[in-house]
Formats: C-alpha cells, structure tokens, sequence
C-alpha cells in the first residue's frame, strides 16, 4: 500500500469535496482513486465510494458499494460500522427490508436491544402494510421477545383482521394473539376497547369470536 503524504492527503480530500459541489463525476471518482491510496481499510473505501456515488444521484451504483462495505465491515466484525451504513441505506430506501432485517440482526449481537425493537417495529409496519399477515405475525412474535403486551396492542389487532381477511390461512395460529391481545386489553381494564374488537371479531369470523368468548370466560 503506498501512502500519500500528509500535506497531499489533506489537498486531496478538498480537491474530492470540490469536485462533488462541482458536479464532477468522473474528477471526483479519480480523486477518490487516489485517496484509496491512503488508507488501508477496504471497506471504508467502499462506503466513501458510496457516498460519492449518492452525491451524484447514482442510486444503484451507491447501494451497490453500501453492500459491499457491510459485507466488509460484517467480515472484520465491525459491526457497529456495518450498522451504521444499514441505518444510512434505510434513510435512502426506508421500505427496503432486506437492510432493516440487516441491521436487526446485528444489533441483536451487539445486544442494544433498544435498537432491535426499533427495526422489527419498522419490519411489522412494511409487513402489515403491505398485508402480509404471514411475515408479520413471524415479526410480532419476535417483537414480543423484547416487549410487553401493551406495547403491540394496535399491531396485534391489525394483524388478526388483517389474517381474517385472507380466508386461505389457518386460523390455529392466530389463537395465540387473539388470546394475547384479550390479556392486554384485561391488564388494562379497557372494557370498551375489549368488546369493540370482540364485536369486530365476531362479525370477521364466527368461530374465532367464540374462541375468544371462551377464553374470555377462563380469564374471569
């Protein structure tokens, strides 16, 4: 690797953000080039490409190098620069679930669970408005790992009406939630709310809404 001395260093990162507020592509990428001769970090390399690739509105060809930069930082166990240019891409493409589910499992190692609920919450949203009551009913009973009842409340019932609404699923594990949901409602006392959604229930699926009474009458 040969690098470059200090003074040209610091001329040629003023040279590439020139060149960005100048529009010039091509100059800027060739600055870039030479830069990468002074730093021995691949990864970084392909995130500042990424960076330069954004600047001009080159979309693809910056997720192309955001990827290649994960995959780097992931291999070296850099995770929290692996997360960071997850987070950055989810900014760009907010309903890209491959990244969200990137970043999830990563902060997962790194035990920041804060951080974990944050991004499955954003899976289940892409999940349930995309009425994909499968993937976000795997997503909730991962969410409720990390969270308690009261937290899913709204999701839980749009994911139940969301599952009704699809006459080809099973309805065995939708139980689960439904019984979930009915001792969220209890642990608040939210009576009105409670036989809202077991009217609403009744009328999506006769069956289910028994169920529901029957587990009702249990908790009493």
């Amino acid at each position: 690797m040969r690098y470059l001395p200090s003074d040209k260093y610091n001329v040629a990162w003023f040279k590439l953000a020139e060149c960005v507020s100048r529009g010039e592509k091509e100059r800027a990428l060739g600055v870039y080039r030479l830069l990468c001769h002074s730093f021995d970090d691949c990864a970084f390399a392909c995130q500042l490409e990424g960076d330069i690739l954004l600047s001009f509105e080159d979309r693809a060809g910056a997720l192309e190098k955001y990827d290649q930069a994960i995959t780097l930082y992931k291999k070296t166990n850099r995770l929290l620069e692996a997360a960071a240019v997850c987070e950055h891409v989810i900014t760009i493409a907010p309903t890209t679930a491959d990244y969200i589910r990137i970043v999830v499992d990563i902060y997962k190692k790194l035990g920041l669970t804060s951080r974990v609920i944050t991004y499955i919450q954003m899976l289940l949203a892409l999940s349930l408005g995309h009425d994909d009551s499968i993937g976000a009913r795997l997503l909730l009973e991962e969410l409720d790992e990390y969270v308690d009842l009261h937290t899913t409340l709204v999701e839980r019932q749009e994911l139940i009406f969301s599952h009704l609404r699809n006459s080809e699923l099973p309805i065995e594990p939708l139980l689960a939630h439904i019984e979930r949901l009915i001792d969220g409602l209890l642990a608040l006392e939210d009576q009105i709310a409670l036989q809202q959604f077991l009217t609403h229930l009744e009328a999506a699926h006769q069956g289910v809404g028994e169920h529901a009474h029957t587990y009702l009458e249990r908790q009493g």
